[in-house]
């Protein structure tokens, strides 16, 4: 049996890591956004798939877990933007991928 090639991957990704499902809508425009935010989920996955991959961690660390951890950085306003205390397990995650100056990079941008 044949290798699945790109396209047959990606639709699995959607499928069972991303979790979509057959969308039930009742317009074309809600059609569209959903197609649009899949878009957006798959491409976003295979960007931190690559990241990953590029750092030797894939094995290790999954995007499922890297997403989730980082899922957990909260921003709180005081009068300025602030990041809510980061978890001691997404700064571990962050130093082993060399990102833990992430935070301050976003800020200036």
């Amino acid at each position: 049996m044949e290798k699945p090639g790109r396209i047959e991957k990606a639709f699995d990704v959607l499928q069972n890591l991303l979790e979509t499902d057959r969308p039930y809508v009742s317009s074309e425009e809600v059609f569209r956004g959903y197609l649009f935010a899949s878009f957006i989920s798959l491409t976003t996955y295979y960007v931190v798939l690559n990241f990953l991959q590029d750092h030797e961690v894939n094995n290790r660390v999954s995007v499922k877990d890297v997403l989730f951890e980082f899922s957990k950085i909260r921003i709180k306003d005081r009068g300025h933007p602030a990041f809510s205390e980061i978890p001691k397990k997404v700064r571990e995650l962050a130093e082993e991928l060399k990102v833990e100056n992430i935070m301050h990079k976003i800020w200036e941008s």
